[in-house]
C-alpha cells in the first residue's frame, strides 16, 4: 500500500486524483475529505492510500558482466 500526502489547490487536487483513477497501474483505496490549510487558506490538503495492480509490476533487468546498464 503507498500512503501519499497531497498539498496544493482544491483544483489540482482534483486533477491529481482524477488522472490517477485513469492509469491501469494504480487502484485508489481511500481518499480523505479535501481540508483547508490553517496557515494558507487557498492551499488544501489530501491523504490518499493506493495500491499498485499485480500485473503492471516491473521485473528488475538481470545484471550482465557486474554492469547495472
Amino acid at each position: 500500500m503507498i500512503i501519499v500526502n497531497v498539498s496544493g489547490t482544491r483544483k489540482d487536487i482534483r486533477w491529481l486524483i482524477k488522472n490517477i483513477k485513469r492509469d491501469k497501474r494504480f487502484h485508489i483505496l481511500d481518499v480523505s475529505d479535501i481540508k483547508k490549510n490553517e496557515k494558507k487558506p487557498q492551499y488544501s490538503h489530501v491523504i490518499m492510500k493506493m495500491q499498485r495492480d499485480k500485473q503492471h509490476h516491473t521485473r528488475e533487468r538481470p545484471v550482465k558482466n557486474g554492469n547495472f546498464n
